[in-house]
């Protein structure tokens, strides 16, 4: 039984860099990192990343006051632009190369040419609002608080619903998409899991695991981790719907997460972000779970993991975050974006 692919990075590497992997595992496992704070005038609702490097970063940030700014983060912050793009919060936002797309507590999906932030359409498949939205291979799914998940074409400038699943009364917080699933997560604790064929969703697993709503789930290539309010995050195997480990370390619930380049950073209501290394946790977690496979018990429990660095990175709810290989960014309701670099002096 397969239940862990190979992670980010494989095939022969220089000594440069073998050198800068053991410098940045040794920034993240310990060190402090370099730290930039940018204030807003609104809660941080939601953050994308359009370029990832720590010499420059770029950022788009979603405001409740429904304003969109772009900012360059480095050792010089720079606000690139501001504009209002809805009369509520925007609670999520995706991107292609021509589209830009923002889901707001308005309950509207709307569509802006990706470099001028031109209108191009106003969305209303939900009728509540809107709390998640990703674009996966020529489509966009979002889910919000009405329970729906919707599936729309983006090849076709009338935007049409391809496919509508209903899943009141639970409200569909959040999901996140990869090449073969889509994974969202509810309200009452559980997480689907649909198989991406064609332009249909077929439900494939219901992951139960969680005692209270999941806030957050992403998705690393067959590795799902979810976060949720009962202050746990969970890894997932997607493939075979089987919980790998429990992440214990937050006092507080969980908001927000990311998972990339061997890692997982969750954020919680209190301010904290918990780093946990993935390299060390995935082959624990598997021989954990192979060993109860082969001694045939019918069930099992996921392997309990502490080990975490901890970061009081805000003072207040963390709303979002996102980690590349070598920076951290997250937003909080304390009306801030904190950058950390770990490249950084």
């Amino acid at each position: 039984m397969d239940l862990i692919p190979n992670h980010e990075g494989g095939g022969k590497q220089s000594k440069l860099e073998v050198k800068k992997l053991t410098f940045l595992e040794k920034r993240w496992r310990q060190d402090k990192p370099f730290e930039q704070r940018v204030e807003f005038d609104s809660f941080v609702l939601c953050l994308l990343v359009l370029n990832p490097d720590w010499t420059r970063s770029q950022v788009l940030v979603g405001l409740n006051n429904g304003c969109l700014e772009e900012w360059v983060l480095g050792k010089d912050p720079l606000k690139v632009r501001s504009k209002e793009l809805h009369n509520k919060g925007i609670k999520c936002l995706s991107s292609t190369e021509d589209y830009l797309f923002t889901g707001s507590y308005d309950g509207s999906v709307r569509v802006w040419d990706h470099s001028t932030w031109r209108a191009i359409a106003t969305l209303t498949h939900h009728s509540d609002a809107v709390w998640d939205l990703k674009t996966f291979d020529r489509k966009l799914v979002s889910c919000g608080t009405d329970g729906r998940v919707c599936v729309l074409n983006i090849e076709n400038e009338s935007f049409p619903i391809i496919q509508m699943i209903t899943t009141e009364p639970e409200i569909a917080s959040n999901l996140d998409v990869s090449d073969k699933f889509v994974v969202t997560g509810y309200d009452n604790g559980n997480i689907a899991v649909w198989e991406a064929v064609l332009n249909d969703l077929r439900r494939i697993h219901t992951l139960e695991g969680h005692t209270q709503g999941v806030t957050c789930v992403k998705i690393n290539q067959d590795v799902l981790a979810s976060g949720s309010y009962d202050c746990r995050v969970r890894l997932w195997n997607i493939s075979h719907g089987v919980c790998l480990a429990l992440l214990q370390g937050h006092k507080d619930l969980v908001r927000s997460l990311d998972i990339s380049h061997g890692r997982v950073v969750s954020g919680d209501f209190s301010g904290f972000l918990k780093i946990w290394d993935l390299t060390s946790i995935i082959p624990a977690s598997t021989q954990h779970i192979k060993a109860i496979i082969d001694d045939g018990k019918p069930t099992y429990e996921p392997l309990v993991t502490l080990g975490h660095r901890s970061l009081l990175t805000h003072r207040g709810h963390v709303t979002v975050v996102k980690i590349s290989g070598e920076s951290l960014w997250s937003g909080s309701r304390e009306k801030n974006v904190v950058f950390q670099c770990f490249m950084c002096d």
